[in-house]
């Protein structure tokens, strides 16, 4: 029988027995995560008070680093819905979690997408539950307007989601592809 690596995602097996290696994942997104909190406290204590106007301009002004408190989601979008948010992040945190432990994957790349998912699902998950529901933001690319204020944790997801979908699509090309050689050689 023929299985690809995003059948193995869904298979129902009996579990392997996993060596500390298969836990990577959750060491690679709390050190994410660390750096998320990181950068959120620097910004707090350098920029800070929120709304003090104070702001660091790096690369002449490619980044600025300003201090901005964003109760919406990735990018400042869908403003004024934390209750939402947290509830998303909190369910995509914990179903993550159990997910990988459960059924899992020994995928490399599809565990580097659940640590990167799992990073930014926590840290901003973290800013809404002990920050009064809003998330510290704080790098602003001023040529490319449409990513506004982020922070480590909207990285984080954004890159996870990105690699998800790119090695979905060129695993299912090349499944596509080896599928097509073997029908025209029988």
């Amino acid at each position: 029988m023929i299985t690809n690596e995003a059948d193995s995602l869904t298979e129902n097996k009996p579990l392997e027995k996993r060596g500390l290696g298969y836990y990577w994942v959750f060491g690679f997104a709390t050190g994410i995560f660390a750096l998320d909190q990181f950068t959120k406290w620097l910004t707090e204590n350098n920029l800070g008070p929120y709304g003090s106007g104070k702001q660091t301009e790096v690369l002449e002004g490619l980044i600025i680093f300003r201090y901005v408190k964003n109760t919406g989601a990735s990018f400042s979008i869908l403003q004024n819905a934390p209750w939402f948010f947290t509830l998303v992040a909190s369910l995509a945190s914990i179903g993550i979690i159990f997910w990988y432990i459960a059924k899992g994957t020994n995928d490399r790349w599809y565990q580097f997408c659940v640590a990167m998912l799992l990073a930014g699902a926590v840290g901003n998950l973290s800013d809404r539950l002990f920050k009064n529901g809003a998330v510290t933001d704080m790098i602003n690319l001023p040529w490319a307007e449409i990513f506004k204020n982020f922070n480590v944790a909207d990285v984080s997801l954004n890159v996870g989601v990105a690699t998800l979908l790119l090695v979905t699509i060129f695993r299912s090309l090349r499944e596509n592809r080896d599928n097509s050689t073997k029908s025209d050689n029988i």
